[in-house]
């Protein structure tokens, strides 16, 4: 039986999850906002957006916990090596969405901390 952090950790690795995280309450309280004239739901909600972001840059570390980055890192430097491959360098599909988590939650991140502390410029 597969332990409970395993599952917690690959529910916070997959990036709609995270995505699901940042825009369903955002876009709720977005709604709630237009509808009722207060857009203090939507500033507090931007946390999400926030938090989501951090998440997402952090995904690699989630996925792989910090002894599996330690132990890529010295399979890395350990003396072995890649052949070369013939037509440039290719990641693996796990690297490439880790790359793209990272710069979509820096995104987030930063417009989500900028709305959240800012956003009261809004009801003005």
């Amino acid at each position: 039986m597969k332990s409970p952090t395993l599952h917690i950790r690959r529910l916070f690795s997959t990036i709609p999850f995270l995505l699901s995280l940042a825009l369903v309450p955002t876009g709720t309280s977005f709604w709630l906002s237009i509808q009722t004239h207060n857009w203090s739901w939507f500033v507090r909600s931007t946390s999400f957006l926030m938090i989501a972001g951090v998440l997402m840059m952090t995904r690699k570390l989630i996925r792989l916990g910090f002894r599996g980055i330690v132990n890529e890192v010295l399979i890395k430097n350990g003396g072995s090596f890649e052949p070369l491959k013939p037509f440039g360098h290719t990641d693996s599909r796990e690297q490439q969405l880790d790359r793209v988590a990272l710069e979509w939650g820096i995104v987030f991140a930063v417009v989500g901390l900028f709305l959240w502390t800012y956003g009261d410029f809004l009801n003005m």
